[in-house]
C-alpha cells in the first residue's frame, strides 16, 4: 500500500514537471511556423511565374487565396483545427505578410501582428 502511494505521488510530480499540455501546444506552434515557411515557398513560386504576389487588398485566410492552390497542394491547415489560422496580406503585390496565432507567448515574433485582429501572440513572416 505504501509502495503504491509513493508511486502515485511520484507520477503526479513527474506529470507536473513534464506538463504534457504545454508540450503539445509547443509542438503545434512549431508546426504553424513550418507551415508559414511552406506558404512562403508557395508564394515565391507564384512570384517567379507571375512577377507579382497574389493581391487580396486586405487580410485574408490563406486558404481563400485561390491563386496559391496550384502552388501548394494541399494548403496547410492549423494543427488544432482552427478555421482561419494563417492570414495573408499583400497591399501592392510587391510585398506580403503572413501571420498565425500561436499558443505559447515565447513562440511568437510579433511580425505583422499589429494589423490583425485578436492575433496576440503571433508569429509572422514577410518577404525580404
Amino acid at each position: 500500500m505504501i509502495t503504491v502511494s509513493i508511486i502515485a505521488i511520484l507520477s503526479g510530480i513527474v506529470l507536473q514537471v513534464l506538463n504534457p499540455q504545454a508540450l503539445r501546444a509547443k509542438t503545434r506552434d512549431k508546426q504553424r511556423i513550418a507551415d508559414l515557411k511552406r506558404i512562403q515557398a508557395g508564394l515565391e513560386l507564384y512570384f517567379a511565374d507571375n512577377r507579382v504576389y497574389p493581391n487580396p487588398h486586405s487580410w485574408a485566410d490563406i486558404s481563400g487565396v485561390a491563386a496559391l492552390s496550384s502552388y501548394m497542394n494541399p494548403v496547410p491547415q492549423d494543427p488544432s483545427g482552427a478555421s482561419s489560422p494563417y492570414l495573408y496580406n499583400s497591399s501592392d503585390g510587391s510585398t506580403y505578410t503572413i501571420v498565425s496565432q500561436v499558443e505559447i507567448t515565447s513562440s511568437g515574433n510579433g511580425v505583422g501582428c499589429s494589423s490583425t485582429d485578436n492575433y496576440d501572440p503571433c508569429y509572422g513572416v514577410t518577404n525580404p
